[in-house]
């Protein structure tokens, strides 16, 4: 199953231990996991009771059959293995900003 999941750093990969260590602190990292947490619970409510993900992510009745935080992936925040013997990549951000030339970009009526 995570054999198809690339990995960024491995262990043969870095050049020193400190390549592995997560660097950076403060609130901003803090507010991120939170956020993090907040959707791997909604993944893992729907798990424990044995019902869909979410109808707004279009996957019809693919279910929820575990989670992993902060993984090897590109996008590593959460996966979560499904039903449907697929993954679900989650980046999850408290907040975004848009930088140019998308910051032109602007919802309209």
């Amino acid at each position: 199953m995570d054999e198809d999941i690339a990995k960024v750093v491995s262990r043969e990969d870095a050049k020193s231990p400190e390549d592995l260590l997560a660097t950076g602190g403060g609130n901003a990292p803090a507010i991120g996991v939170t956020f993090q947490g907040a959707v791997g619970a909604l993944f893992a409510v729907a798990a424990l009771l044995g019902r869909p993900i979410d109808s707004r992510l279009g996957l019809g009745a693919v279910q929820v059959r575990g989670l992993r935080f902060e993984t090897e992936a590109p996008l590593d925040d959460i996966i979560v293995p499904t039903s449907a013997d697929g993954h679900v990549f989650i980046q999850a951000k408290a907040s975004l900003t848009l930088s140019w030339p998308y910051a032109e970009i602007r919802v309209t009526d």
